[in-house]
């Protein structure tokens, strides 16, 4: 029974984490497409819906995108000049520091960035979905 509640508890913990990183991410896009329309679009020659959102989906699709791949490896690689052997070094001393704090081997690590991949995905297609209704 506690391994039960325990895993409800952290499923219901991701769920929380998911809808508040959606909800976060679409008022900031909606706070942008307002801002947007009243400024740039201010002789309302195009719908706010058509342009603004559609670009601000294609926005955070690509957001999540881009973290995706870094929780796929891209985002633990390091730079040989902070390693301390400089460009120049011995290829095995380089490869033996490419990860000296296990960073890519830390599933506690991925857990938060596939949530926040999530809440991206969901906040670009809120935003997509009405611009491509608009415009068909």
């Amino acid at each position: 029974m506690g391994d039960v509640e325990k895993q409800k508890e952290k499923r219901n913990e991701s769920i929380r984490k998911i809808l508040r990183g959606t909800l976060i991410k679409f008022g900031a896009g909606l706070a942008v497409a307002l801002l947007w329309d009243h400024f740039h679009n201010a002789d309302q020659p195009y719908s706010m819906v058509e342009q603004t959102f559609f670009l601000i989906g294609l926005f955070y699709l690509a957001w999540a995108w881009f973290q995706y791949l870094r929780r796929d490896g891209s985002g633990c690689t390091y730079h040989p000049m902070r390693m301390g052997g400089g460009i120049i070094g011995d290829r095995g001393e380089w490869i033996e520091k490419a990860d000296p704090y296990g960073e890519c081997k830390n599933p506690n690590r991925a857990i938060p960035n596939i949530l926040n991949v999530i809440s991206s995905l969901i906040a670009g297609l809120l935003f997509l979905i009405p611009a491509i209704f608009v415009l068909l």
